[in-house]
């Protein structure tokens, strides 16, 4: 045999291989599950329907290409090398909902967030009508039983640390959302709690009170925002009824923060960037024990699934409760410190659903938080309670 006719056999054999490899991808990497979803905090796209109608054969493509798009194993190889290259080469996140500000800290820009910290979305008149109704809703009907309660704003981490935003976000020199509702419960005394101004002292006095990495405050954040939560209950802050007494959350002024490691956050995660930073725990004074907090549960309050968690502090007085949203977790620990019983719903409450909830777990003292940015989603005044 020539060495030509050797060569073309040669040649035949290796694209075979080829077309075998690259035919074998598809079926390979739909057996190899990918973590990419997981990362990206969303539900895959599910299997289309086999096709019945026309209708249904012209949008079968589309939908297979989505279901694959998600489902293909190499998914989550191929994000973290785009990821490297876009945050190594490019300097920017890989993902259009985190964004890389100063320091290396990160910013998310979902929910429209740069818009209101650019001015550009902010509380109309109708807006702050709107929610002095359904605060002096809830403060009334709970007053009526005896019960505190308080309404608070999580500033949102671009309020709070706009100095470690990027310099082309210029921030409007305008009251933000969170003042906006704060200016509003002043003019009319509503139980509305101030936590942007003791995050800010600390801040002032050299501490950290936000995650560089993550979307939340800290340890640290969340002590001071519960010590002001639990002292404007003692004070019965705009007109809330006065709990029974009982401990403050209290953070010890004269002892440094432990610096304990952070790695990852939820930024870091969806920007596939991998961070770690030390951030700081506070020492808190005389709290009645330290918290047992129990593993979720759900639970049902006027026909709605809520997730629950519930902290126990065995000699502590009061009974509380908390709606709350992710901002709240952290703070499970410093107030589960100083009261007997806690109950946390991760809930934005409909009037009906919070009725129901207070009346199923008898508290003393009821919190409501709400991170800034979902000031925008306004409540329903017109939705019925219980009877």
């Amino acid at each position: 045999m020539t060495r030509d006719g050797i060569g073309r056999i040669y040649g035949g054999l290796l694209l075979g291989l080829f077309v075998a490899v690259v035919s074998a991808v598809p079926v390979v990497t739909a057996l190899v599950r990918s973590d990419a979803l997981r990362l990206e905090k969303r539900a895959p796209t599910p299997a289309p329907a086999w096709p019945k109608t026309a209708a249904d054969w012209e949008a079968w493509p589309a939908r297979f290409e989505a279901f694959y798009d998600d489902s293909f194993g190499l998914r989550a190889p191929l994000l973290r090398l785009n990821s490297s290259i876009t945050t190594r080469l490019l300097g920017r996140s890989a993902s259009d909902r985190v964004l890389k500000g100063r320091d290396g800290w990160l910013f998310f820009t979902g929910d429209h967030t740069l818009e209101f910290v650019r001015g550009e979305r902010r509380l109309g008149e109708g807006a702050l009508a709107t929610w002095r109704a359904e605060i002096e809703r809830r403060r009334d009907w709970l007053a009526a039983r005896g019960i505190a309660y308080v309404f608070a704003v999580a500033p949102e981490k671009t309020s709070a640390w706009p100095e470690k935003l990027p310099r082309h976000v210029v921030r409007s020199s305008r009251p933000g959302l969170e003042q906006q509702v704060r200016r509003m419960a002043g003019e009319v005394r509503l139980p509305v709690v101030d936590l942007a101004t003791p995050l800010a002292e600390a801040k002032a006095g050299g501490i950290q009170t936000y995650y560089a990495h993550d979307t939340h405050w800290n340890l640290y954040g969340a002590a001071v925002a519960a010590r002001a939560l639990t002292q404007a209950v003692a004070d019965g802050v705009g007109g809330a009824v006065a709990a029974r007494p009982g401990p403050t959350v209290e953070i010890d002024a004269t002892a440094a923060p432990t610096m304990r490691p952070f790695v990852g956050g939820d930024l870091a995660t969806m920007g596939r960037i991998e961070a770690s930073e030390a951030t700081p725990v506070p020492t808190l004074v005389a709290a009645g024990c330290t918290a047992t907090i129990e593993a979720e549960t759900r639970a049902s309050y006027a026909g709605v699934e809520t997730r629950v968690r519930r902290s126990h502090c065995p000699g502590a007085p009061r009974r509380l409760a908390v709606f709350h949203d992710s901002f709240g977790e952290a703070l499970m620990s410093p107030l589960g410190s100083v009261f007997g019983e806690a109950t946390f719903f991760w809930a934005y409450p409909t009037f009906a659903q919070f009725q129901a909830a207070v009346l199923a777990e008898k508290p003393d003292v009821v919190i409501e938080l709400r991170v800034e940015r979902k000031l925008l989603d306004l409540p329903d005044v017109g939705e019925p309670g219980i009877e």
